[in-house]
């Protein structure tokens, strides 16, 4: 098995932006904690920064919040240290929704979209929010990708004059602690298979790892494809490797208790968390409704290499040697969240809806 190195080229996902123009128009300055970004919201939503009139700003705005991605709210929860998810505190696993800074950051949050500082149709208006409120000249704060989101200082710059999205650094909680809630994670790299015929096709000549395309983008694929391609990556990563853990596993449902087959079980669930991307993308191109037998069947084997995968990380977090593992406990949250959206996307084609 080989590996071609993945380096993650920084930290962060993902950053804050905000209207510099319209932090100079009004005399102020970026915000650095999350007081001062109240402060700012507050006065984006009050003084008519885009000059028009009227009270049509919008605070604070996200594109990827919807019913089933609440990213947006994850996003602000950050400045309490808050989690909706599973998380590592002194040294146990707790549920982030039962901790106390999680209902106070639902508590200020709620205040501050009574006032207006959040966008009032945040979970509806799904992923053309960016380029109606920066279009429309009403957002003045987000949260999202660096590259594209700067990309509108360059398309607004004819049609809003002194356009300047900006942007800047995390504000701190209200602990005093800058953090920032995404983070680009690096890996073994991309997985070669060890037969030879296969690693000509995964690295042919202009495309990457995996079959990707020019500058690292992948084919189109659909779920037939994607299934036999997670199957093919199972074999590749180890064939002998899981009738080894079920061995292991003695009684039944304990932990693994060799530091290797730890290590492979963390290797596994995040070489089979690289293709989620993936299945995220042909679900938002593929219509639920009319879908094929042959996708049908294959999501549903998906589904089902998901939830295997999922058990992995559970698998390691029960030893107590990495209990409350951070790296585990995001990668487990990850493909829950992935099942979720799955489990929603076969009831429309079950309905017949999407």
């Amino acid at each position: 098995m080989y590996f071609v190195p993945n380096i993650p080229d920084g930290f962060a996902q993902k950053g804050w932006f905000i209207r510099q123009d319209w932090l100079d128009k009004l005399g102020l300055q970026a915000p650095k904690t999350v007081d001062e970004l109240r402060g700012v919201l507050t006065a984006f939503k009050t003084r008519d920064p885009n000059g028009n009139g009227q009270a049509d700003e919008v605070p604070y705005f996200n594109r990827e919040a919807t019913a089933s991605y609440e990213t947006a709210v994850n996003d602000l929860f950050v400045f309490w240290n808050a989690t909706k998810h599973f998380k590592a505190n002194d040294g146990k696993v707790v549920f982030g929704p039962l901790e106390p800074a999680f209902k106070d950051g639902v508590r200020t949050l709620a205040q501050w979209y009574e006032e207006g500082l959040i966008d009032s149709e945040i979970y509806t208006r799904g992923g053309d929010a960016r380029e109606m409120m920066l279009g429309n000249d009403v957002g003045g704060v987000t949260h999202d990708w660096f590259a594209s989101t700067s990309d509108y200082n360059g398309k607004l710059a004819s049609s809003i004059e002194g356009f300047a999205f900006v942007p800047f650094a995390p504000p701190a909680g209200v602990d005093g602690v800058i953090r920032e809630a995404t983070r680009r994670r690096g890996s073994a790299g991309a997985p070669l298979p060890a037969h030879p015929e296969r690693q000509r096709g995964a690295l042919r000549p202009g495309h990457g790892p995996r079959g990707q395309g020019p500058r690292g983008k992948r084919p189109m694929m659909t779920f037939a494809q994607l299934d036999r391609r997670l199957r093919v990556l199972l074999e590749d990563l180890d064939g002998d490797f899981w009738p080894a853990l079920l061995e292991e596993l003695d009684p039944p449902r304990s932990y693994p208790k060799s530091e290797a087959v730890h290590d492979l079980c963390f290797r596994d669930a995040k070489a089979l968390a690289g293709y989620v991307p993936d299945l995220r993308a042909i679900m938002r191109r593929t219509p639920a409704r009319g879908l094929s037998g042959e996708d049908l069947a294959a999501l549903g084997s998906i589904r089902g290499l998901l939830n295997f995968s999922a058990r992995l990380p559970v698998l390691i977090l029960s030893h107590p040697d990495y209990l409350g593992n951070a790296n585990l406990i995001d990668v487990y949250n990850g493909y829950r969240q992935t099942l979720r959206e799955v489990d929603e996307y076969l009831a429309l084609a079950a309905a017949g809806e999407g």
